[in-house]
């Protein structure tokens, strides 16, 4: 499957959400619980599946469906944390084990992973490492048929629940990034050791804590694909995770933008619904302006990709303008909707706590501003 959007799709995505997801969706993030049933469920409906080719036994989807679908999932399933888990697992690790690895690797990991079977979870940030990857300081040494593994990671979506982690080591410590490589590590493995869930502000439906690795011992063909290359594939695919996360935002942005409407429309003050006052209608009219310019960039890059074009400047401003806009549309949520906003009970106080994370995690804004910045002076050629 390529080209535009698959509508259909999209449709049968949006109904799931609204009927299977969004029910339950503050319980579980109330509870910090990972839904393991919606997880094979959405590996039933082809979801983990997206991006991977159809060789592999994946959909092939285009990523501006692929983009199109996590906006749906986001907009009315409303659990960020749910989704957040579902595109990192999909596309930091079955994405490079179908792009770079062995079929080896291929046939132990991927039927499991797009079936919704086993999650996965990719391991780059350490406590002193996390755009800098020139300061990673897990090693992984060859020791006779395999590899031992030393080291520590903080922050690592889906860890707690990973099944399969694809974990960034240096391996020729005087290469510098060219000594960086990814190794496949199964839960469970010797010496592997996973801390339990971080306590944090928001998307407490994905799972998050350190990793650790004390002579953790994988076998030879745990290194992905041909080593290096398998690193250097996943940075210039990086891109396309980046999006997909920005249209998941969106429709957390778009979900806010509707809680809000409704309420002003049906809320009334001094006789009034409290949409006719302009200091609410213009917060409304804010929202969905940003959101319409949200969603026109998520699609551009998504089609300049798809096209086979480079678009790492275009995505890294996407994802600057989405995440802030989304803070801002869950904290004017929160203020139309006064103290019952405020509630813990009513959606738009967990959303907007959610989505602040997307400011941070995949690249601060700060990073993806000096990366812009630089793209620019490169196209100016200074």
């Amino acid at each position: 499957m390529s080209g535009a959007v698959d509508t259909d799709m999209v449709a049968m995505v949006s109904d799931f959400a609204r009927r299977e997801v969004a029910p339950g969706a503050g319980e579980r993030a109330e509870a910090g619980e990972f839904a393991r049933d919606l997880w094979l469920r959405m590996g039933e409906l082809g979801l983990h599946s997206l991006p991977i080719p159809e060789a592999y036994g994946g959909i092939g989807a285009s990523l501006e469906t692929t983009c199109g679908i996590a906006r749906a999932f986001g907009r009315h399933g409303r659990d960020f944390g749910l989704g957040l888990s579902w595109i990192s697992s999909m596309f930091a690790v079955a994405v490079p084990i179908a792009r770079s690895g062995s079929q080896e690797q291929v046939d132990l990991y991927m039927e499991r992973l797009i079936g919704g079977r086993a999650v996965g979870a990719q391991a780059n940030t350490e406590p002193d490492a996390g755009s800098d990857l020139k300061a990673i300081r897990t090693r992984a040494v060859r020791d006779g048929e395999g590899w031992v593994i030393n080291g520590s990671k903080i922050f690592i979506t889906n860890a707690p629940v990973a099944d399969v982690l694809l974990v960034l080591a240096v391996v020729d410590p005087e290469a510098g990034r060219q000594g960086l490589s990814f190794l496949i590590v199964e839960s469970g493995a010797p010496g592997l050791v996973v801390g339990e869930p971080m306590k944090k502000m928001g998307a407490s439906a994905s799972p998050t804590s350190e990793v650790f690795f004390d002579d953790c011992r994988v076998p030879a063909g745990a290194i992905l694909g041909e080593g290096r290359t398998g690193f250097f594939d996943f940075l210039r695919s990086i891109s396309r995770e980046t999006l997909v996360l920005s249209a998941l935002t969106l429709g957390i942005h778009e979900a806010c933008m509707d809680i809000a409407t409704r309420y002003a429309t049906e809320r009334t003050q001094f006789g009034a619904p409290i949409s006719e006052y302009q200091a609410i209608s213009h917060k409304l009219a804010d929202m969905r302006i940003a959101a319409e310019a949200g969603g026109a960039m998520v699609e551009r890059v998504a089609r300049t990709l798809d096209a086979g074009g480079e678009a790492r400047v275009a995505a890294a401003a996407t994802k600057v303008f989405v995440s802030e806009a989304a803070v801002d549309a869950g904290m004017e949520a929160v203020q139309i909707l006064g103290g019952y906003g405020y509630m813990r009970e009513y959606e738009v106080e967990r959303l907007a706590r959610d989505v602040k994370v997307m400011t941070i995690g995949g690249g601060t804004s700060e990073i993806q501003r000096n990366m812009i910045a630089k793209g620019m002076l490169r196209e100016a050629g200074g």
